[in-house]
């Protein structure tokens, strides 16, 4: 038998012969794949790590830097009962405070009464009914954009039980959509039609070709021997699970490992089969790199990471320090706020600032 990392490609029969476009394109697909499932297990055995550690490091400054946040919205109301400010600061002052302690409220199961009076207090409307404000314009936004309607019952629901509902319901109308859209009458497929579906019969039908020469070579009740037994049933779990999920470049593996095949055997395949074989490669490659590129989406969601930011499985420490290191930037930042609202002429300049920020923000459109 061949070891198990024996790669899946094409070499030249000859040194001075050159491999066909079709070969060449076979062994950069194989080579493609081999690299995606790397990268995709690499992702697989980093994220639960990488979780674990985030939570220990970023948990216990998530929590200093909310109590900090708490104690600063408090700061500001006792300012705002101060004199001496005029209509502008107040105003800034006002729309401040009741942001951070939307944000604040929205994170807690049960709101803080002392922070939510606070919030009342300031705020155009109470803090229940801007949430239910919100939560409703949520609805009418999410229905809008899918039109799905999301039931008389919506508002009992938080948001992402309100987007998996949505998502469902689209899935539904799909379904039912693709059934209404069937033909009554079978009509006859077009040539392209009819010769893309002869290309996948014969490609399903060369996945079976293999995986039956494996399966009648590794079959374990044909080995009398217990290890070996034990040997072939392990080949032969591998062998279904690659038929099952249509890998091609799996089975051919194994038919190398088993010595089913050689090298030159690859070589001798047949440009007709050879070309089968790449179809199949690429639209294993093409699912690979969906899993990827789904993973690393979810993964910036989840942790707030700007695309510009690159991503690899292997180097999410990095991720995780930029994480740390935005928490205590933020806490500092609370804490020299903090400082400077116990001298009203360092306020003072504080709020020209924060004033001149939510200009320019609202010049480029992200004024909250």
């Amino acid at each position: 038998m061949t070891s198990p990392s024996t790669p899946v490609a094409i070499s030249a029969a000859t040194p001075t012969q050159a491999l066909s476009p079709e070969q060449k394109r076979f062994n950069k697909l194989t080579q493609q794949i081999e690299q995606a499932r790397d990268k995709l297990a690499c992702w697989h055995e980093s994220l639960p790590p990488f979780i674990t550690a985030m939570r220990e490091r970023t948990l216990p400054l998530a929590q200093a830097a909310q109590q900090t946040q708490t104690t600063w919205v408090h700061e500001l109301g006792r300012l705002l009962e101060q004199k001496g400010w005029n209509q502008r600061e107040r105003a800034t002052m006002q729309d401040l405070l009741c942001e951070a302690a939307w944000h604040l409220l929205q994170g807690q199961d049960e709101p803080d009464p002392e922070l939510q009076a606070l919030y009342d207090k300031h705020a155009d409307d109470p803090f229940g009914e801007a949430q239910q404000q919100d939560h409703e314009a949520f609805i009418d936004m999410v229905e809008k954009m899918t039109g799905v309607d999301l039931g008389d019952d919506a508002m009992d629901h938080r948001p992402e039980e309100l987007l998996e509902r949505a998502r469902q319901k689209l899935a539904e109308n799909a379904e039912h959509q693709q059934a209404d859209s069937q033909p009554t009458k079978p009509t006859k497929p077009s040539k392209a039609q009819a010769r893309k579906q002869a290309e996948l019969e014969l490609t399903a039908q060369s996945l079976r070709d293999i995986y039956r020469k494996l399966a009648s070579a590794l079959h374990p009740d044909r080995e009398p021997d217990p290890d070996k037994r034990a040997a072939r049933t392990a080949l032969m779990q591998r062998a279904n699970q690659a038929y099952d999920q249509k890998d091609l470049l799996g089975l051919l593996a194994l038919q190398l490992e088993t010595a089913q095949i050689n090298q030159q055997d690859l070589a001798l395949t047949a440009p007709a089969r050879l070309k089968l074989y790449n179809k199949a490669l690429a639209e294993q490659l093409a699912d690979i790199q969906y899993q990827l590129r789904h993973l690393e989406y979810n993964f910036r969601m989840d942790f707030n990471v700007p695309p510009t930011v690159p991503l690899h499985p292997n180097k999410l420490v990095k991720v995780l320090d930029m994480q740390v290191k935005e928490l205590r930037l933020s806490h500092v930042s609370l804490e020299q706020d903090l400082q400077a609202f116990q001298d009203k002429q360092a306020t003072k300049r504080w709020l020209r600032r924060e004033m001149a920020r939510f200009e320019m923000e609202a010049m480029s459109g992200d004024w909250f």
